[in-house]
């Protein structure tokens, strides 16, 4: 009988972990090392939060991390405000940071730039103390793991490329806590073996806390005490270790390290095979050319006989003294008739007739130009009398002059009705020669003039 098992599926189980995690873990402050930073093509930054016993991963969206760009930098020590979230599709849980505020560099950080200054005073990564690759190296000992990619790379390019040398690997472990010691050990061990003419020190990519054992004391100065060439290829091309500092020559990628420890080898080779063959070519062409050697000679001789250059160097004389003869002719007569031509067009095109025509057209212009414009001024002046005879016996003056007025009232508006002003009010009247002001004594309504006009009187001498 089979018992009914109540279960959760994986995408379950996730659900109610991110659930708890987002509600339980809201609004936290975080403070750490910003290690593994890296920027998503579509601009979000990932990186790992981390102290001396542990890590999480943390992401900054590019929303709010551009406010903070000059932060985000590795090695610097920061506490992050956010929210703790559960990525789903790996399982994995990460602060989702909203707002970040510096706190100088990490430790890890200062305790390697201090390290990697003391080691440098001391001149552990002096240029001047590198020892050059050896030029045909017949073994090369590899310290790796033997389990990584690394090796594996280094062998497949030997194999196709110089498959003559031979490989020594030394395995040790990459990362842990004996991983340094075990580096030194081997750098050591492979210096007591008098058939290794260099030394690969290869280890894949990886999180830069994943590099620790590349980083530290031990190994630097196991790399700068080898009396082998050392190269390191360690990491990303972007990774600089202390091992790699110190080595004699730092390669991007294992693949890399190897093509450069064969390569002076390769191509010499090539440039063996190169000679090997132009030196074949050479001597079959010197062997299937010695018969006709001496014929040849023999025909050069009678080309170059003194008698028969002399005989074809007249002959080509008199040849090119007649075509130089013809040139000549040919010439003067091409430029004979180029000066009739500009003769010619010079005459047509002379300055002094354009400019005696061009003189006369002017003056037939401001002819007709001044007599357009009396006729235009008699037009106009014909077209404006009546018009300004019209605005005369329309205009307000010429009535004031026939003995009208006008009133206005202290404001200035025109008086039109006997109710637009008051008795008492003060009044003005315009008159065809002076200004009145005047004192409304009495108003009343009516239809016609309450006197009589008065004849005009006559002007006393």
């Amino acid at each position: 009988m089979r018992l009914a098992l109540s279960f959760l599926t994986v995408s379950q189980l996730t659900e109610l972990i991110k659930q708890d995690l987002e509600s339980n873990y809201r609004d936290i402050w975080v403070e750490g090392e910003i290690s593994t930073l890296r920027v998503s093509p579509a601009g979000h930054y990932y990186f790992s939060l981390k102290d001396s016993k542990a890590q999480i991963k943390a992401v900054f969206f590019k929303g709010k991390a551009r406010f903070f760009l000059r932060h985000l930098r590795e090695g610097n020590k920061v506490i992050c405000h956010g929210d703790l979230s559960l990525y789903q599709e790996r399982g994995e849980f990460q602060i989702v940071v909203d707002f970040l505020e510096p706190r100088g560099k990490g430790e890890h950080f200062l305790r390697l730039e201090l390290l990697k200054k003391k080691l440098a005073a001391e001149g552990l990564f002096d240029p001047r103390n590198k020892k050059p690759l050896p030029l045909l190296p017949k073994a090369i000992g590899v310290i790796s793991s033997p389990r990584g990619a690394a090796i594996r790379d280094v062998i497949k390019v030997i194999e196709e490329t110089f498959p003559r040398v031979h490989i020594l690997l030394y395995p040790v472990s990459v990362q842990g806590e004996r991983a340094s010691h075990e580096i030194a050990l081997a750098l050591e061990e492979l210096n007591l073996l008098e058939n290794v003419d260099v030394i690969i020190l290869a280890r894949g990519g990886g999180a830069k806390e994943d590099l620790a054992a590349f980083n530290t004391e031990e190994v630097a100065r196991a790399v700068a005490s080898s009396s082998i060439p050392v190269i390191s290829a360690v990491g990303h091309e972007i990774d600089t270790t202390l091992a790699g500092l110190a080595a004699d020559a730092r390669a991007p990628t294992p693949s890399a390290a190897a093509q450069t420890v064969v390569a002076k080898a390769v191509e010499l080779e090539r440039a063996l095979k190169t000679l090997e063959a132009r030196m074949l070519k050479a001597l079959q062409t010197h062997l299937t050319l010695h018969p006709t050697q001496l014929q040849n000679l023999k025909l050069r001789l009678e080309k170059t006989n003194p008698q028969r250059v002399l005989k074809e160097q007249t002959l080509k004389l008199e040849e090119l003294k007649s075509r130089l003869t013809s040139a000549i002719a040919r010439a003067s007569t091409l430029k004979m008739e180029r000066m009739r031509q500009l003769s010619l067009r010079f005459s047509l095109q002379s300055p002094v007739k354009n400019l005696r025509n061009k003189r006369e057209e002017l003056k037939a212009k401001k002819e007709k130009l001044h007599r357009a414009t009396w006729q235009l001024i008699r037009e106009k002046r014909e077209g404006f009398t009546p018009l300004a005879k019209a605005l005369e016996a329309l205009s307000p003056l010429a009535i004031l002059k026939r003995g009208y007025s006008i009133t206005l009232t202290g404001r200035g508006v025109p008086v039109t009705a006997f109710n637009q002003v008051k008795e008492g009010e003060k009044v003005k009247v315009i008159l065809h020669r002076g200004l009145l002001s005047c004192t409304v004594e009495e108003r009343k309504e009516t239809l016609s003039f309450p006197f009589s006009p008065l004849p005009p009187t006559k002007k006393q001498n």
